[in-house]
C-alpha cells in the first residue's frame, strides 16, 4: 500500500488544521498516512509523530547534549537568535518573515525515508534545509502551499511586491535591517536547490487559484506542475444546526444578531478586528448585536462581545458557526481560509474583504465581499446580511460548499496526484 507522510511545522494554526484534516481524511479513506510535526501539542488523532533534531539523528544522546549546550549558550547570550538579529529594525505592519536555516536534516527521519510520498505543508521557520532535503532527487514530493513563503525570500505575504518573480531585491520588508539583501540570498538558496530537482518528481498544490498563479510565476517553481485543490473539511461534522439549539448549548443569547470573528491571535492587526469594531459602530442596529470571538487574546473595544477562546474541538466549532447569523473575516491578506470553508459548510453566510483566494469561496448566494479597507462598505454588507436572512439558504450554502471541499471531493484529487507521481502518468 502507498505510504504517505505529511510534514508540518506544528500541529496548531491554519496550515496545521488543513494538514491534519487531510491526514485524518486519508486514514478514514483507507490510505496509509502519517504526519510529522516539529511542535507536537496534541494526542487526539492517530499516526502523529514528533520530528526534531533528536528523532532525525543517528546519535540521539549526543544530539541531546548538543541541544542542551546550545540552550545554555543562548541564555548566556553567547549565541544570537538569527531571526531577532537579522530582523531588528524591520518596518512595522508586516507579518511573519522566516529563514530556512535549521540545524538538522529532516530527511534523516525514518518515516520520511520509508515513505513513497513526502507531502510537505507549512515547513518554514528553520525547519527545512533546502539544499539537504532536495539532494535525494528520487523522492516523490507533493507540496501544499498555505502561504507564499515557499517561493519568496522569507516573507509569507508579499502584498503588492513581485520580487519573488526574479531576485527579491530590494525587499520592502527588510528596509533598515542588518542585511537588506537577505531575501535575495534566501531566494537564491531556494532556487538553486530546486532548479536541479526533477520536475516529474514534485507537484505543487495550492488551495486557491490565486496562489497557484503566483507560484507558477515564481522563479523557484515556474517549471513545476502547480495544481489547485481546496482544503478539505469534514462535512459530517461541519453542517447546519438549528440556531436556538446551538445557542442554548453555548449559553448564548437567543434574541440578538450574532457576528462571529475568528483568528489564532485576535489582536493580529492584519486579521482586521479593529476594522470590524469600527464597522459595527456604523450599523444602526448595533445595540441588538453581539460579537463572538474565537482565538487567543481578547479584544475589549466593542462592549457587546463574548470571547469563546481558542476552540480545538471541531464539533463545538461547528456548533458555534451554526449559532452565528454571519461570519465576518476582514483580513487584509489570506490564501484560502479554513474558517470560510467551515462557516459555509455550517450554512452561515460570510462577509469578507476581497483578497487572496477569498473571491473563489464567496458568491452572491453565500455572502458578500467588499473592497479591502472600506469600513463603510463592510458595515453595509454586515447590515444587509443581518437584515435579510431569507436571502441565504443554509442548506443550499452547505450543499454548494460540500461539493467543493468535503473529504469525498478533495482526497481523491490528492490520491490521483500520488498515483501519477508513483506511476509517472501525465
Amino acid at each position: 500500500m502507498l505510504k504517505v507522510v505529511h510534514i508540518n511545522h506544528s500541529d496548531f494554526g491554519g496550515a496545521a488544521i488543513a494538514a491534519v484534516r487531510l491526514h485524518k481524511g486519508m486514514l478514514a479513506s483507507g490510505l496509509q498516512s502519517k504526519i510529522l510535526t516539529y511542535v507536537k501539542t496534541r494526542n487526539d488523532f492517530p499516526e502523529h509523530y514528533l520530528l526534531n533534531e533528536i528523532t532525525c539523528s543517528s546519535y540521539p544522546a549526543l544530539t541531546k547534549l548538543k541541544l542542551l549546550l546550545k540552550r545554555g549558550l543562548r541564555k548566556l547570550k553567547l549565541i544570537k537568535d538569527y531571526e531577532k538579529t537579522h530582523l531588528a529594525n524591520r518596518p512595522s505592519g508586516f507579518e511573519l518573515f522566516t529563514f530556512p536555516f535549521p540545524d538538522f536534516d529532516i530527511s534523516n527521519h525514518p518515516q520520511i525515508k520509508e515513505a513513497d510520498i513526502v507531502h510537505l505543508h507549512w515547513v518554514a521557520r528553520d525547519f527545512i534545509d533546502y539544499h539537504l532535503f532536495f539532494t535525494n532527487k528520487n523522492k516523490k514530493i507533493v507540496w501544499t502551499f498555505h502561504d507564499m513563503n515557499p517561493f519568496t525570500g522569507g516573507c509569507h505575504h508579499a502584498d503588492d511586491c513581485i520580487g519573488f518573480q526574479n531576485n527579491c531585491f530590494p525587499c520592502p520588508q527588510l528596509k533598515n535591517t542588518i542585511d537588506e539583501k537577505m531575501a535575495n540570498k534566501v531566494l537564491s538558496i531556494k532556487t538553486v536547490a530546486l532548479q536541479s530537482y526533477p520536475t516529474s518528481n514534485l507537484v505543487v498544490v495550492t488551495p486557491s487559484n490565486w496562489l497557484k498563479l503566483l507560484a507558477a510565476k515564481s522563479i523557484v517553481f515556474k517549471n513545476f506542475k502547480v495544481k489547485n485543490i481546496p482544503n478539505c473539511v469534514d462535512s459530517t461534522i461541519f453542517k447546519p444546526s438549528a440556531k436556538k439549539e446551538t445557542r442554548d448549548l453555548l449559553n448564548l443569547p437567543v434574541n440578538v444578531k450574532i457576528i462571529l470573528f475568528t483568528s489564532l491571535d485576535i489582536n493580529n492587526p492584519r486579521k482586521g478586528m479593529s476594522q470590524l469594531t469600527e464597522a459595527i459602530k456604523k450599523i444602526k442596529l448595533k445595540d441588538e448585536i453581539v460579537i463572538c470571538t474565537l482565538g487567543h487574546n481578547r479584544n475589549n473595544d466593542f462592549p457587546n462581545s463574548i470571547s469563546l477562546g481558542y476552540i480545538k474541538d471541531e464539533q463545538q466549532l461547528a456548533t458555534i458557526y451554526s449559532a452565528a447569523d454571519v461570519f465576518v473575516l476582514p483580513s487584509l491578506a489570506e490564501n484560502y481560509p479554513n474558517s470560510i470553508c467551515e462557516s459555509l459548510l455550517c450554512g452561515t453566510p460570510v462577509v469578507a474583504y476581497r483578497t487572496g483566494g477569498i473571491p473563489e469561496q464567496i458568491t452572491e448566494q453565500n455572502g458578500i465581499m467588499v473592497p479591502i479597507g472600506s469600513i463603510t462598505e463592510l458595515a453595509q454588507a454586515i447590515e444587509k446580511v443581518l437584515n435579510r436572512p431569507e436571502m441565504y439558504n443554509s442548506e443550499k450554502i452547505h450543499q454548494a460548499a460540500k461539493n467543493l471541499f468535503s473529504n469525498d471531493v478533495v482526497i481523491p484529487e490528492y490520491e490521483k496526484i500520488y498515483l501519477q507521481l508513483i506511476n509517472q502518468v501525465n
